[in-house]
């Protein structure tokens, strides 16, 4: 069953993902397009200051694109998931012939699918803007890339297991953000009135709430902990309270959001 709705919450937000990739993927052409046509216009002599507006122009809307993609798909799965669940939309959700949680799994899927294909889409933009280049501006960006993925390399040989340790956090912080949005969406909902702004303060007052928490409470205790420890096993152990807090964080949303869409909604238009 969850892969039915997975299909379904893939094709409900790719349809609006592809959009905005072409369009990212159109400004990528165009900016490339005019900054070539602004140096044939200066080689030639002739006035390049149109081609220089709208270069910029373009250029401006093209970073804006790039920079919004990601946020735009983290949007869309998190709008999915309240739209579908707790407005008039929910009546015909809840009566699939499916569980609580399997409606969420493939919402989440789907939502960490289409961020992942926001960062696809956003290199390969990149790549096609850097197409053509002068000779010394291309020999500047593959030395770029020739020292990232060079520094990556000798991270990598120098100290495997923490590289993993690191991939293994980036893969859980991701489903972890997603899950806290689905909990603070859920948990407005038990309001009768003023949800939309309840969700909000809530968002705020967790964030703050975090913070404070953190900084008086957690801070210490890891600082104590890690000095405590050597130096060798404390940079592992940084890394693995990072993931165990993201992992108990993801097992609390999914039990908030699951008790909450089990016996607490309350559905309206």
């Amino acid at each position: 069953m969850v892969g039915k709705l997975l299909k379904h919450e893939l094709w409900a937000l790719f349809r609006i993902l592809f959009c905005v990739a072409i369009a990212v993927v159109g400004f990528a052409v165009l900016s490339r397009i005019l900054f070539a046509v602004r140096l044939t216009a200066s080689s030639a002599g002739e006035n390049s200051m149109l081609f220089e507006i709208a270069q910029i122009v373009s250029l401006l809307f093209y970073m804006f694109a790039i920079v919004s993609f990601v946020f735009v798909a983290f949007g869309l799965g998190v709008h999915r998931f309240y739209r579908t669940m707790f407005t008039g939309e929910g009546y015909m959700t809840f009566s699939i012939p499916a569980t609580p949680m399997q409606i969420v799994w493939a919402k989440l899927i789907a939502a960490i699918l289409g961020i992942l294909f926001a960062y696809v889409v956003s290199f390969a933009s990149l790549c096609i803007f850097a197409i053509g280049w002068q000779a010394d501006v291309m020999e500047g960006i593959a030395s770029f890339f020739q020292n990232v993925f060079t520094t990556l390399g000798d991270d990598i040989r120098a100290a495997p297991l923490l590289f993993a340790e690191n991939a293994i956090l980036s893969a859980v912080t991701l489903p972890s953000l997603l899950l806290l949005s689905y909990a603070l969406l859920s948990v407005g909902q038990l309001f009768t009135s003023h949800r939309k702004l309840m969700c909000f303060v809530l968002a705020l007052a967790f964030i703050f709430g975090l913070s404070f928490l953190e900084t008086l409470l957690v801070d210490p205790v890891v600082y104590t902990l890690l000095r405590a420890v050597p130096a060798a096993v404390a940079e592992h152990l940084a890394v693995w309270l990072d993931i165990l807090g993201a992992l108990l964080t993801d097992v609390i949303c999914i039990f908030v959001v699951r008790y909450i869409l089990r016996n607490k909604v309350n559905l309206v238009a």
